[in-house]
This record gives structure tokens, C-alpha cells and sequence, in this order.
């Protein structure tokens, strides 16, 4: 019996740094994997998925997480964007002359014009695919410094990819925070997060108008709004 305890003792003596060293070793794999899946590029079919709103919450949560950090996942994703806009404005557009020729009562239309009309949009849905191939001219920088008011804002020229530095010059420190582009009317055009830095954050390019940018806390408070005039 005393050998058997001694053995047991023994054993367990033994054992026990195995045991820790396999849990350290699970725990780093984890924090590997973890690591390796924040730094890994967002492919086409990522950027999709989450443009269109299509992708799962716990994947939206890891995309939202690599493009505060990726550059060329970002400028991707505006291509991306860009993309999915056209291919909706070609398929508004066919709906739109769909329902045009089921009103018509009392005379048709030429047999050449539904032709005109569908190569037409066949040709836009390919000058924009292209484009998310054209290699982009590089964003130009804004500094949003003044406080919306009577006037315009910043100005800023129409069609080009905007590099926006929002002052946040008096604000509580935030790893990041969300910033939202709207019209003159009100209506949400764009919106996203950044992290507070040089960086900035990269916005898709806007038709000539009045816009107002507005920085949100996490939280969802709204903390600055800048006028922005696009020429």
C-alpha cells in the first residue's frame, strides 16, 4: 500500500506540468487563429456579402474590425459598392420600361426600341463592372475644421474618392467612431466607422451639392457635424 501511494504521488507530481503545458499550448493556438483571421484580406466575396447587408452578424463584426486597420480592404470595398450600385440602377431602369410598355393602350412601341433599351443597359452594367478593375486615383485629403453653420463648409470636388479628417479636437478619447454622410434633405447617404488618426477615413465620391458630415460617439451621440460643399 505505501508504494502505491508513493507511486500515485508520484504520477500526479508528474503529470501536472503536462496538463498545464498542453492548456497553455490550446490557448495560444486560439489566440493564433484569432490573430490570423483579423489580419487576413477580405475577399470579393466578403466585400459583397457585407456591402449588401447579406453577411452574418458575427462575420460583419470581423470585416468591420479588419477595415478599421486595412487600407486596401477599404478602397476595395468602395469598388465593391460602386459595383453594386450600378448593377441596382440598370435593374431599376429595365423594371421602370417594363412597366412603361404595360401602361401603353392605344399604340406600341417600335420592335427596335425594347432592343435599344436592353443594350443600353447591358452596356452600363459592363462600363461599371469595369470600373471596379480601373486602377483608382488616390483620395484626396479633406480637413473637416469648421463647425456646421449658415455657410457651405469645406469644399471638395465632385466624382473623386475624399480622405476625411474630421477635427475632434475636445472629445473624450474613443478607439473609434462612426461617421455618417447626409444631403441637404436629411437623408443618410453613406456611413461607417473610423479610428481617430492621421489616416482619416475613406469615403466614396459624392454628385456637386451640399452634404453635412456627422461623427457619432460608439454609443451612438452625435458629437460634431461639418459642412461639405462638393463642386
Amino acid at each position: 500500500m505505501f508504494l502505491y501511494r508513493r507511486f500515485s504521488e508520484s504520477t500526479a507530481r508528474t503529470n501536472a506540468p503536462i496538463i498545464q503545458s498542453s492548456e497553455c499550448y490550446r490557448m495560444e493556438m486560439t489566440a493564433f487563429v484569432i490573430m490570423r483571421d483579423m489580419s487576413r484580406h477580405l475577399d470579393e466575396e466578403d466585400l459583397e456579402h457585407y456591402s449588401s447587408g447579406s453577411s452574418r452578424e458575427e462575420d460583419s463584426a470581423q470585416y468591420e474590425e479588419h477595415l478599421l486597420t486595412c487600407e486596401d480592404c477599404r478602397l476595395k470595398l468602395l469598388q465593391t459598392e460602386e459595383y453594386l450600385a450600378g448593377m441596382q440602377f440598370a435593374a431599376r431602369q429595365v423594371r421602370r420600361d417594363q412597366r412603361a410598355g404595360e401602361k401603353r393602350w392605344n399604340w406600341s412601341l417600335p420592335a427596335w426600341i425594347p432592343t435599344f433599351a436592353a443594350v443600353a443597359c447591358l452596356v452600363l452594367v459592363i462600363v461599371v463592372a469595369a470600373s471596379r478593375y480601373r486602377v483608382l486615383q488616390p483620395a484626396i485629403a479633406v480637413g473637416l475644421t469648421a463647425l456646421r453653420s449658415n455657410g457651405s463648409g469645406i469644399t471638395a470636388p465632385a466624382g473623386r474618392s475624399l480622405r476625411l479628417q474630421p477635427d475632434l479636437t475636445g472629445l473624450a478619447a474613443e478607439s473609434s467612431y462612426r461617421l455618417e454622410i447626409v444631403g441637404r434633405s436629411g437623408q443618410s447617404l453613406w456611413q461607417g466607422s473610423f479610428s481617430p488618426g492621421p489616416a482619416g477615413v475613406t469615403v466614396p465620391g459624392q454628385a456637386p451639392g451640399l452634404y453635412f458630415v456627422r461623427v457619432y460617439l460608439p454609443q451612438g451621440e452625435l458629437v460634431r457635424e461639418f459642412g461639405l460643399d462638393v463642386k
